[in-house]
């Protein structure tokens, strides 16, 4: 993804407020997982995105069609995972 131009200082403050909002309760296997975090960190550290291909099946799992059965609610076309 590149190197970050953000100062060690910018880089501890992100960490620091990732850990509030990206905790072990708000994972969810499609909505909000392991891709979605990677996405979320390449561009908090303003570096080159995830590549397509990592975060595709995840998006397509949210889609209408299948969103329904992988357990994620679609409001207002955005995906928000139901909690288990």
């Amino acid at each position: 993804m590149g190197d970050t131009e953000l100062s060690m200082e910018c880089v501890a403050v992100l960490l620091h407020d990732t850990v509030r909002d990206w905790n072990s309760h708000s994972y969810h296997l499609i909505a909000r997982n392991c891709a979605s975090f990677a996405a979320f960190l390449c561009e908090g550290l303003q570096v080159q995105s995830v590549p397509r291909w990592v975060i595709g099946v995840a998006k397509v799992l949210r889609s209408p069609v299948w969103a329904p059965v992988c357990g994620v609610e679609q409001t207002g076309g955005t995906p928000r995972h139901q909690q288990f």
